[in-house]
Parts: C-alpha cells; structure tokens; sequence
C-alpha cells in the first residue's frame, strides 16, 4: 500500500469543508426564499469535489490495492 501524499490529504479535508459550507448555505438560503443565491451557493460544490479529484489524479492515489 502506497502513503498518500500530505497535499492529498489537506485537499481532501479542505474540499469536504468547502461542499459542506456550499450545501448548508444554499439550504439555508433556499429556506429563507433566495433561489438565485442559493443555486451560486449550490454551484460551489462542483469545484471543490473537482479540485479533491485533480489532486488525487494527478498524485496517482489508488489506496484499494
């Protein structure tokens, strides 16, 4: 089994904050009546499971082996 890199890691603590903080914002503001804000606030989460990817990719992680 390979050790992750230290970057992996902090981008995958980092990405999980940053989708959390999206999704609980939009709730909150879809329940308050700002739908425009709350889809920008919904739109967040894609860059940050995007960039959770990237990083992985790019450092080759494959922990299932």
């Amino acid at each position: 089994m390979k050790n992750i890199p230290l970057y992996v890691l902090v981008s995958r603590i980092f990405a999980v904050v940053c989708m959390s903080f999206a999704i609980a914002l939009g709730i909150i503001l879809l329940l308050a009546g700002y739908i425009l804000q709350s889809l920008v606030a919904f739109a967040f989460f894609f860059p940050a499971i995007m960039i959770m990817a990237f990083l992985e990719k790019k450092a080759d992680v494959n922990w299932r082996e």
